[in-house]
């Protein structure tokens, strides 16, 4: 399964120039994978500084420039009334969400849902997991509270709702979601159980973002097997970050 998953995975930065190897929005409209319906707004002015902003804000973190595109742009073109966060640390991926549904004002909310809980940070990870002792004695409450500032400064509270909660917990309040980021826990089972309590609540023709899926943990890439669940009833739209993040379409 691994083989195979690393193949596709390798087929998704090939397939050019355009192919899926990026988020190129012009390309991916005429191929019908996106609407182009609103094509036209991401010309504006004010959408082009705001994002001119938000990806200067955004590469001080865990956030590349093309994957910001490409949820500023997604956020524009396809208009997504619920928007699901796992997975959250200090929101350098969030805010470039929110900044996009605030940008539109049409009634759009993305959930923050993370614990910002080092127990709950390592539980799925093995013992000799290289990454345990640093998710362990982090200072997530210290991130936690500069993610709140961030937000509240950049954003508001009007966009967003933050839900310090694991997402097994926060399942129960999540309704139908119209574009979904999974970015949670990089344990194996854990990023399993994501998948399996969320997939299933994304809107047919919504859209994923799983990302990180080729972080590697040893000889180990906990997440190949919650993105292998994913393209049961997906289709792949584009890589971004060398295909370590993929955009799905719910079918």
């Amino acid at each position: 399964m691994r083989i195979y998953l690393t193949w596709l995975l390798s087929l998704c930065i090939i397939s050019g120039p355009y192919g899926y190897a990026e988020w190129e929005p012009d390309y991916l409209i005429s191929s019908g994978l996106i609407s182009g319906e609103h094509r036209q707004d991401l010309e504006n002015k004010s959408f082009q500084r705001l994002k001119s902003f938000i990806l200067k804000y955004s590469k001080d973190g865990w956030c590349s420039s093309e994957k910001a595109n490409l949820l500023m742009d997604l956020i524009v073109l396809q208009r997504p009334m619920i928007c699901v966060e796992i997975g959250v640390y200090e929101g350098f991926t969030l805010i470039p969400i929110a900044a996009a549904l605030k940008h539109l004002h049409h009634g759009g909310t993305i959930y923050a849902i993370d614990p910002w809980s080092n127990n709950e940070a390592i539980r799925w990870m093995t013992k000799d997991s290289a990454d345990r002792a640093w998710w362990g004695s982090v200072d997530l409450e210290r991130v936690y509270r500069s993610f709140l500032d961030k937000l509240g400064d950049i954003i508001g509270d009007s966009y967003c709702k933050v839900v310090r909660q694991t997402s097994e917990s926060a399942a129960a309040g999540i309704g139908s979601i119209d574009f979904l980021h999974l970015d949670g826990n990089l344990g194996a089972e854990g990023a399993i159980i994501d998948a399996a309590l969320y997939l299933p609540k994304v809107k047919k023709g919504g859209y994923i973002l799983v990302s990180n899926i080729l972080h590697t943990i040893g000889e180990q890439q906990p997440r190949l097997e919650a993105f292998s669940r994913a393209l049961d009833d997906c289709e792949i739209i584009c890589g971004v970050d060398s295909s370590n993040s993929v955009l799905l379409r719910k079918l």
